[in-house]
């Protein structure tokens, strides 16, 4: 049994890495998740949550449904308290998250799904909820705009996939402006974009360097990054093509699953001062809309004083945010 739903929710505002660096920082102090490996982990997990258990009962139970996951070693499993729920992270190949458990009076399955979505979205990873009984599917699906339902089992059990507009696109649309071309990125751009996401004189302006998440990758990594987040509908990378040639990648990413999104481009060195990245900006403002985007957001570093005006053109300016402008405009 499978349904898709729409959810008429509240809106809200939610660069990835490059040139045009489009990423006002998260404030809020993130869930952290605990990887629980052995009965120690657990038995330390349970002392240090030890005061939000209602009573002895429900710590006892919690306690043996951890130990019994661990017992699995073919997954990592992952444990966090938000708003008097108890959150599992399971990693098989993909993420999943159980259904939060209630383990006090003042337990709300909405907030601390919300805090999931969050989550999900700063660590760039698709949401998956399992083992949600059919009395909590308003609560799960409250956080997102679109959610796919999975029915488990005959008791009522289901799996909650909320979907980003990523998802939803059946094609990318014809992509073409003055001057350039928008393309999903593919394997033939894999040494131009790793060659892209190299260039210090980019990532100095982009505020972001590769060498903070990875020693010494190989250029199809950068790829294979690419290629995992528009699977799982997380982010869409397309590449910059101007006169037959690779130039640079724009990018829609940081979906909020409440209509909202991050946009970032960056180019080459060579193909700076050439009016690419207004026309580029104006494809993806376009493309946004054709997603069915409510609102999109971007932030630019203050010293990137040509992306600063280029981006007054297409997005609002918003405010200043430590040492970047953030722009945002409703769609």
């Amino acid at each position: 049994m499978c349904k898709l739903i729409a959810l008429n929710a509240a809106f809200s505002n939610s660069a990835r890495r490059g040139a045009l660096r489009f990423e006002a920082p998260l404030k809020n102090k993130m869930i952290s998740f605990k990887v629980l490996n052995k009965d120690t982990d657990v038995d330390k997990f349970i002392s240090e949550i030890n005061g939000l258990f209602a009573n002895e009962e429900i710590k006892a139970e919690m306690e043996e449904m951890l130990l019994s996951y661990i017992e699995d070693e073919d997954a990592e499993f992952a444990a966090a308290v938000s708003f008097g729920c108890l959150l599992v992270r399971i990693y098989d190949g993909e993420y999943l998250f159980l259904c939060p458990i209630p383990i006090n009076e003042s337990a709300s399955i909405v907030n601390a799904t919300d805090e999931v979505r969050k989550y999900a979205i700063h660590e760039e990873i698709p949401i998956t909820f399992i083992d949600v009984h059919e009395d909590d599917l308003d609560s799960i699906t409250e956080s997102f705009r679109f959610a796919e339902m999975h029915e488990m089992d005959e008791d009522g059990i289901y799996m909650v996939k909320p979907l980003t507009e990523l998802d939803q696109m059946e094609e990318l649309p014809p992509l073409s402006g003055d001057k350039v071309s928008l393309l999903p990125i593919c394997e033939e751009n894999i040494h131009d974009y790793a060659r892209l996401c190299r260039s210090e004189q980019v990532n100095k302006l982009f505020g972001y360097d590769y060498k903070e998440d990875y020693e010494d990758p190989d250029d199809r990594l950068f790829y294979d990054i690419v290629e995992s987040e528009r699977d799982g509908g997380i982010g869409l990378a397309m590449a910059i093509i101007y006169e037959g040639h690779f130039a640079g990648e724009a990018s829609i990413f940081a979906f909020d699953y409440l209509g909202g999104a991050k946009v970032a481009i960056r180019l080459l060195p060579e193909f700076w001062g050439k009016g690419l990245g207004s026309d580029s900006l104006s494809l993806v403002v376009k493309l946004a809309r054709e997603m069915n985007l409510e609102h999109i957001s971007t932030a630019v570093k203050k010293e990137n004083l040509a992306s600063i005006a280029m981006t007054k053109k297409y997005m609002n300016y918003k405010c200043d945010d430590e040492d970047t402008a953030v722009f945002e405009l409703e769609l």
